[in-house]
């Protein structure tokens, strides 16, 4: 992932929750700059506003994205210096096969998927959330346009992530040879352990 991409990635993360952020911020006060922006993110009765709360559904969500997120920092702390964002060989690169790396070889992409499903989850599905009780879906044609962006750039870059794992696995098949073919002998998924 370049580092265009991981700025996409975090922008497309932080957008539908910085207008829940907002709506929560700005739904208790009453002013001509307040209700400007509300207006832009209030597709329905202000008072819908107030209906924004923790769902279970939003804890689940939410755990799966924080979960995801500490296992990707994990995968990176493993890797340690030979972790970069462009697939390369480093000089002195090793093949990493302990740890995650023991039970998927693409851990990393793992939890990010982890990561970016439980983010989908804890910010569009359940009730109380912005997209939810705000009549972003229903009552707004950019509001159904943005949030359908929103899940496309996400479902995108989850997808990307699957797609990445062959090209590294045959640039590390190709350095490391005889050793790699052993370590995916023994680690056959790529990503969902008896899956893929």
């Amino acid at each position: 992932m370049t580092s265009n991409h991981r700025v996409h990635v975090q922008i497309i993360v932080a957008f539908p929750a910085a207008c829940e952020a907002v709506v929560l911020i700005l739904r208790d006060h009453r002013g001509p700059v307040s209700g400007f922006v509300l207006s832009h993110l209030v597709y329905c009765d202000r008072e819908y506003a107030y209906r924004l709360k923790m769902s279970s559904i939003f804890l689940a969500g939410w755990s799966a994205a924080v979960a995801g997120g500490l296992f990707r920092m994990h995968c990176y702390r493993v890797l340690g210096p030979q972790y970069t964002f462009q697939r390369a060989i480093i000089d002195g690169h090793q093949l990493i096969t302990t740890g995650p790396y023991a039970i998927v070889r693409h851990p990393a992409y793992a939890g990010f998927n982890v990561y970016m499903l439980g983010t989908l989850i804890a910010l569009l599905a359940g009730p109380g959330s912005w997209v939810t009780e705000c009549g972003v879906l229903g009552s707004s044609t950019l509001g159904r346009f943005v949030v359908g962006a929103w899940v496309l750039c996400a479902f995108h870059f989850m997808v990307m992530a699957f797609c990445r794992c062959a090209g590294e696995d045959e640039v590390l098949r190709k350095e490391f040879g005889d050793k790699w073919v052993r370590w995916s002998q023994r680690t056959p998924a790529r990503l969902l352990p008896g899956i893929y």
